[in-house]
């Protein structure tokens, strides 16, 4: 028998981060590779970039996590009240 998994939204929200990370250092890297005027803005903030966006991203998960958990909990309290 074959296994089913369903996809969840956090599935596929990661699989979309890393897909955009793997761009982002890939420009990085072609960016660092190749010589253009002003090519050193554009390296910095590339490169600013690969910090900021896999922390926004965590921060991201983790406030949805913690909603979630958050609403789980209120959910259970409400039905031992009743």
């Amino acid at each position: 028998m074959e296994r089913q998994t369903k996809t969840t939204p956090r599935q596929i929200a990661a699989w979309i981060g890393i897909i955009f990370l793997v761009v982002l250092i890939l420009c990085t890297l072609i960016v660092a590779c190749i010589s253009f005027p002003g090519k050193e803005k554009v390296l910095i903030a590339l490169s600013l970039c690969d910090i900021v966006v896999p922390v926004f991203m965590w921060f991201c998960l983790h406030l949805a996590r913690n909603n979630r958990v958050q609403s789980d909990v209120s959910e259970n309290d409400g039905d031992t009240a009743q």
